[in-house]
């Protein structure tokens, strides 16, 4: 399947689309979370892409207009790992006992 990075709006590519929200979901299926910290994290999402909910929205309602291209892009979103490291692991060592 070729890969189009063309905007869906304005500031908002396909491949950002398309990241921001497996990221997205995947804050809001964290059990772990509360709703304070879902929020902080989604802000946080949101924050590092230089992108507002506005901006996700406008690009959802974009993608509307497209039907075969917002199905492209649902499935790559889901075919996104749906596990990605949040915290760093912590460094093992191979020093002798």
């Amino acid at each position: 399947m070729a890969c189009r990075q063309e905007e869906v709006v304005a500031g908002v590519s396909d491949s950002t689309f398309v990241a921001t929200v497996a990221a997205l979901t995947r804050i809001n299926q964290d059990e772990a979370r509360d709703s304070a910290s879902r929020q902080a994290a989604r802000d946080s999402v949101l924050q590092g892409r230089g992108l507002t909910a506005d901006d996700m929205e406008r690009a959802a309602r974009a993608l509307e207009v497209d039907p075969d291209r917002a199905l492209q892009l649902w499935l790559r979103i889901s075919e996104t790992p749906a596990e990605l490291p949040t915290k760093p692991t912590p460094k093992t060592t191979n020093a002798p006992r």
